[in-house]
């Protein structure tokens, strides 16, 4: 398990003060009790799926009975905020194997889980509610990680905004023989699907631009060129660029209801992700790039009224100049459009 020590490394106070600290009321908050109101959304914030801990009991049995035990519960997370001790039995965690494969021969083919109890993921998630709180104010703002609001594209860093979802994934094989497909299939756990030109170019080509298209801002020649990809694919099966299409690209890109295939129209959408850009820029404030730009282009100005200023780069003007496609979006929608898609629509 590792070799003894008689003294552990201790912290170096006057090198951590050089760095981003909290200030006195903050600590203060920290410290502050958990209230009725923070209990409770810990309680709603748990999944009803989620596994139970060794009592046995999950969240659904406490959201439905919470009425009766809503007292009790309370006064126990309060007890361990104000005295820093907690009852053993509720910090008990029990760990689980889940099989990865229906046909198990290895440890490796397990995928090992903690169940703890209810009670102790409600203090967790007090903890972690209160601690987002300060995070922002001791974190720096190139790192977009564990911060709720920050967005890793907004630091211009290298990531795929792209997760798989499980229940929607499948494994196409091409040329793979049925031995090995069973292997993988096995393996990965996932069902065997097939791939349909709609697919590959909804998918997969689009969701390349799309992520692209939310950190730069396209040149048209790039979005006629990958429209003619996607044409020709759907078209000939080839990824050679040809001429052939039976039905205008504007008229596939409608809705099913209105006769078209509701494939992403890549030139409206590359507008929407500015849109959404510039909708950033008037209603976030800790990010790098959002400070910069106000503090060297818009300077205290209403962002909808100032003109926009031709000494920018040519992307800063066009994000700015964006303002009345997002203008469009809201007038047209009752809600706030905050993501891509509600511009888009």
């Amino acid at each position: 398990m590792g070799s003894a020590t008689k003294s552990l490394p201790a912290i170096n106070r006057p090198y951590m003060k050089n760095g981003p600290i909290l200030s006195h009321q903050q600590r203060i908050d920290l410290c502050s009790e958990a209230t009725d109101q923070e209990i409770v959304d810990s309680l709603k914030a748990i999944r009803d799926n989620k596994a139970p801990g060794i009592d046995g009991f999950n969240a659904v049995f406490f959201k439905k009975v919470w009425g009766i035990i809503n007292t009790q519960v309370t006064e126990v997370i309060k007890e361990f905020f104000s005295t820093s001790k907690i009852y053993k039995p509720i910090n008990c965690s029990t760990i689980t194997l889940v099989p990865k494969v229906s046909k198990r021969t290895t440890i490796k083919e397990y995928r090992p889980i903690a169940c703890c109890s209810v009670l102790y993921k409600m203090i967790s998630k007090v903890l972690a509610s209160t601690l987002q709180k300060v995070i922002p104010t001791i974190i720096c703002e190139a790192q977009a990680g564990f911060i709720p609001w920050r967005n890793i594209v907004d630091n211009f860093s290298e990531a795929s905004g792209l997760q798989a979802n499980l229940n929607k994934s499948s494994v196409c094989f091409g040329g793979v023989k049925q031995e090995v497909k069973k292997q993988i299939l096995d393996h990965l756990g996932f069902e065997q699907g097939s791939l349909p030109f709609k697919y590959l170019v909804q998918s997969i080509i689009f969701g390349i631009q799309a992520y692209w298209a939310q950190l730069f801002i396209l040149l048209a020649k790039v979005l006629k060129m990958i429209e003619a990809l996607c044409r020709s694919y759907i078209w000939s099966g080839s990824n050679t660029i040809t001429k052939k299409a039976f039905v205008a690209w504007e008229k596939m890109c409608l809705p099913k209801s209105a006769g078209g295939l509701n494939l992403i129209n890549l030139s409206f959408w590359n507008k929407a992700t500015i849109a959404k850009t510039c909708w950033d820029l008037a209603h976030k404030e800790d990010n790098i790039w959002i400070k910069w730009i106000n503090a060297y282009y818009i300077k205290q100005q209403q962002l909808q009224h100032m003109l926009v200023p031709q000494q920018a780069s040519w992307m800063v003007r066009r994000i700015i100049g964006s303002r009345n496609i997002l203008l469009q979006a809201q007038n047209s929608n009752d809600h706030n459009t905050s993501s891509i898609r509600q511009i888009y629509l």
